[in-house]
């Protein structure tokens, strides 16, 4: 019964993952209103959060697969 109500470990990781990303966006445009920039990569990892549509998991939106 708990796990129904809670999920499992791996949905936990996976809301707290998440959650993560939409506090680095925060940070991002807080940094990107104050001071008119922001890191590149720190950019590019949450601008490929959001376009990645075909993921398995959310762990492999922010960690993704290296191609070859």
């Amino acid at each position: 019964m708990l796990r129904y109500l809670f999920g499992s470990q791996e949905s936990e990781r996976e809301r707290v993952l998440a959650l993560a990303g939409i506090d680095q966006a925060a940070a991002l445009v807080q940094r990107i209103a104050v001071e008119g920039s922001a890191p590149h990569l720190a950019l590019r990892a949450s601008i490929r959060s959001v376009l990645a549509l075909e993921a398995d998991s959310v762990l492999e939106i922010f960690i993704p697969k290296r191609c070859g």
